[in-house]
């Protein structure tokens, strides 16, 4: 389709087109389209496209849509030379986002008359050798934040969670734009006010695919995120998910086959217990951390993970739980706890730690170790002096290397 014959095609077309995953080598010219006729249609009088956009048949692309696009999108701003710029003039253009209220739209369109010409010039005056690539993306989720705290709207956020979950879900996207889109829908649960939806948003992105190591990264940092405005409710999300996967009633490992089941549970404690640390690295007050019912949940997995006694099981359980509590021990929070099997679980440390050739794992079941040994009870520590004499054939060389 020639650039004329574009022209003369209708907006919410062009949008549709732009926002079509089979359209991303075009995304650039139908974006620059896409951006004349709509300074085209202001010009004469008409109102921005975003800020219209409750009276257009939903046929179109949701605004929450186009936004998660375009901002998506600009992760990269370098691709094509232009995804960035093009995607940001774009969004300037039809923007402000809104909902029904006059008062969000002055807000949001005082923010981005502000915001999106500084993050053109951030783009103008760098290459892509030149950008901070972890700068930039921070900068495009504090704009992100600050247009939905605006907006201040629960429906309109949901309906953008809703949006996001989809996208992660569905999988298409460049590797970069996926790990970027967690984050995405971890600062949209963070600007909202209402526990319910968090609570529901939570449980869905947990219940989601945790197949690939970005995946269970993903989630975890998403639960960080959004733990550091709504921890409570973080925490209650991932102890219930915790906790089901040992109701056979509604766990998603044991209606498994049994042979499906062992790396199910290495897979999902991986996610457990790595979103644990990421709350726990993001926590000011380590103290406010419920780490008895922490330890205690990882007890209940332990009954599915090391009494099986697969050795491959074993190991993912034991290296799940020592991305938390290698993290947990370098903190300083003495909390008396009691936590049943207790000597089985640093048994199995032990004998996992003399068993493994690789030093970086065998540390972390060292750290593992150490860190129970700091954060229960005094009864525990003495009960646990078995343990002394087996400990420095195993630990003392690899202390001295760490």
């Amino acid at each position: 389709m020639s650039l004329k014959v574009l022209q003369t095609v209708s907006l919410p077309v062009l949008i549709s087109m732009l926002c079509e995953p089979g359209n991303i080598s075009a995304f650039v010219v139908l974006s620059d389209t896409a951006t004349e006729v709509a300074l085209r249609e202001q010009a004469l009088g008409q109102p921005p496209y975003l800020s219209s956009f409750y009276v257009r048949t939903p046929e179109f692309v949701s605004p929450q849509h186009l936004l998660s696009h375009l901002v998506l999108y600009a992760v990269k701003p370098y691709r094509e030379n232009t995804f960035g710029v093009s995607s940001l003039r774009l969004l300037q253009a039809l923007g402000p986002i809104t909902a029904l209220r006059l008062v969000a739209s002055a807000d949001v369109d005082q923010l981005w008359s502000t915001e999106i010409p500084q993050m053109l010039q951030m783009l103008y005056e760098h290459t892509e050798k030149s950008l901070d690539q972890e700068e930039w993306e921070d900068r495009l989720l504090q704009f992100y934040s600050r247009s939905l705290e605006a907006i201040s709207d629960d429906s309109w956020l949901e309906q953008q969670t809703v949006t996001t979950l989809e996208r992660i879900e569905n999988g298409s996207d460049e590797e970069e734009q996926k790990a970027f889109l967690y984050k995405f829908f971890a600062f949209t649960l963070r600007t909202s006010s209402s526990p319910d939806l968090v609570r529901r948003m939570l449980s869905a992105v947990l219940n989601a695919s945790h197949e690939e190591p970005q995946q269970r990264e993903g989630i975890a940092v998403a639960l960080a995120i959004v733990s550091l405005r709504h921890l409570r409710v973080a925490l209650d999300q991932l102890e219930v998910y915790g906790a089901n996967l040992t109701d056979k009633d509604r766990s998603c490992v044991l209606t498994l086959t049994k042979e499906h089941q062992h790396r199910e549970w290495g897979l999902v404690c991986s996610t457990v217990y790595l979103s644990y640390r990421k709350i726990i690295s993001v926590t000011e007050d380590a103290l406010s951390l419920p780490l008895d019912s922490i330890l205690a949940l990882a007890v209940e997995h332990y009954g599915h993970c090391i009494v099986e006694k697969d050795t491959t099981l074993t190991l993912a359980y034991l290296d799940a739980l020592t991305q938390m509590t290698s993290f947990l021990g370098e903190r300083p929070m003495p909390l008396p706890c009691e936590v049943p099997h207790k000597l089985d679980l640093v048994a199995s440390m032990v004998v996992s730690a003399s068993q493994e050739e690789g030093g970086e794992q065998r540390a972390g079941r060292v750290v593992f170790v150490e860190t129970l040994n700091r954060v229960l009870s005094s009864a525990w520590r003495r009960e646990a002096q078995i343990f002394q004499f087996p400990l420095p054939a195993v630990v003392l060389p690899v202390l001295s290397s760490r």
